[in-house]
């Protein structure tokens, strides 16, 4: 394991400390995380919880996130002619040539050799099938991911074929250095469950941003499980 992606690592490991504890819930239901149905209302992601940032890091509830302008048309990375395949048989999604692929539970952490660029997919249930909001998607983002250090979303932006493309930015303190990641997470809505493909960089990598995140979202496949 490379030891930046500890922040993935340490999100991953604390969603399955919420899978486990949250099993008695009805229904099969593995997630307490608060997803809300679509409305006409709120299409901005909503504040954070009053307690929960720090006040650095508050994000005001009346001023909307930035929009993420448009991106450019680039080429995507090179992908293995082998997908990953969800255990639970709920997504394939392309595996970037080179790659390592290593998983914490049913949490997949697939990351570059040199460990400068990774990403995961994890799933979570909307307790609906109607469509969900904007704000939805991206509360269920932050809600997510917000135990990384530093985590923050920047700016956001409604997909032609659907769902949300977040920026984020966060950072990695080890023996008190610290470095700054960023990167996208795209979410997308399928039946009763919310995909989120997280792509998390270092500054060295932030070039092969938009690469990987061309390659991996034509990739990423919605199966039956």
């Amino acid at each position: 394991m490379r030891r930046q992606w500890r922040w993935l690592w340490g999100v991953a490991a604390a969603m399955a400390i919420a899978i486990i504890l949250s099993a008695p819930v009805p229904q099969g239901q593995i997630s307490r995380l608060p997803i809300w149905p679509a409305t006409t209302q709120a299409q901005t992601p909503p504040a954070d919880p009053p307690a929960a940032p720090s006040p650095a890091e508050a994000q005001p509830s009346a001023t909307p996130a930035p929009e993420v302008p448009p991106a450019p048309a680039v080429n995507p990375l090179p992908l293995t002619a082998t997908p990953y395949r969800d255990p639970a048989n709920r997504f394939e999604i392309g595996v970037i040539e080179g790659f390592q692929v290593n998983a914490i539970g049913e949490f997949p952490i697939i990351e570059a050799p040199d460990g400068r660029l990774a990403y995961t997919v994890v799933v979570l249930p909307s307790f609906t099938d109607a469509p969900l909001s904007n704000a939805a998607l991206a509360q269920a983002a932050r809600d997510t991911f917000q135990q990384g250090e530093g985590f923050r979303i920047q700016g956001f932006q409604a997909q032609a074929s659907g769902g949300l493309r977040m920026t984020w930015t966060g950072q990695l303190t080890i023996a008190g250095q610290s470095q700054p990641l960023s990167g996208v997470i795209l979410a997308q809505q399928q039946a009763n469950r919310i995909f989120l493909t997280l792509i998390a960089a270092t500054d060295a990598a932030k070039g092969d941003i938009p690469g990987a995140i061309a390659a991996l979202s034509n990739s990423l496949q919605f199966l039956l499980g």
